[in-house]
């Protein structure tokens, strides 16, 4: 990967080349935002896929609609079959907006994850939110704080990202950390949301129930 990752660089004076020693995902991407020069940033997993043209759209997307945040749909690979995960198109220009949609995007499985997501680096850095570094469900963290900084969104009824699944992985796997740090996110919910705290017991208790099924 580091050969790989060199040849990129010399050939493309637009890559920067980082070699660093592996201090954990939370920490790479925070090192990413402070040292992006970007106008945009994404954040792609490396065992997922990504359609060519994507960032593309998304970008001409955000261009015209002047949003802070573009998010796309994508699909859930588990072995061999695949799961369409989208909703139609919207934009969301208001913190009413954010509110009123927020339920169904966070039930859709829409707002959670980073890698479906184009970011204006300018409004990331100003809000100054970063991963948490040493929990889990950072993505959550992640964009519920930016949520509370009002940030336009244009939701895309395009799906362009593939999350492949693993068994066994830190997303499916059972850690003694996952029961507080549910507990915290959905406290972060109920303050971005608000007005529907039916919306953010039923999270809480669907999360707890995932974190006891990881168990086995």
């Amino acid at each position: 990967s580091t050969d790989l990752c060199c040849r990129l660089a010399k050939e493309d004076e637009r890559i920067r080349f980082f070699p660093r020693e592996n201090a954990g995902l939370s920490v790479t991407r925070n090192f990413g935002i402070n040292n992006a020069n970007s106008d945009y940033i994404c954040f792609v997993d490396s065992d997922d896929m990504i359609s060519n043209g994507a960032l593309d759209f998304m970008y001409q997307k955000a261009i015209m609609t002047d949003c802070d945040i573009v998010l796309c749909g994508y699909y859930f690979q588990r072995g061999r079959g695949y799961k369409k995960v989208c909703c139609g198109d919207m934009l969301l220009s208001t913190r009413q907006d954010i509110q009123n949609n927020l339920a169904q995007l966070k039930a859709d499985c829409l707002i959670d994850p980073v890698w479906n997501k184009l970011y204006k680096t300018d409004f990331v850095k100003k809000s100054g939110v970063l991963m948490p570094q040493g929990e889990i469900l950072e993505d959550t963290y992640f964009n519920l704080s930016l949520l509370e900084f009002s940030p336009q969104i244009a939701v895309c009824k395009e799906c362009f990202y593939c999350y492949c699944f693993h068994c066994g992985s830190i997303t499916r796997s059972y850690d003694p950390r996952k029961l507080p740090t549910v507990q915290k996110r959905s406290q972060l919910l109920s303050r971005v949301l608000k007005s529907d705290s039916q919306f953010c017991d039923y999270y809480y208790i669907r999360s707890l129930f995932s974190a006891f099924s990881d168990m086995f």
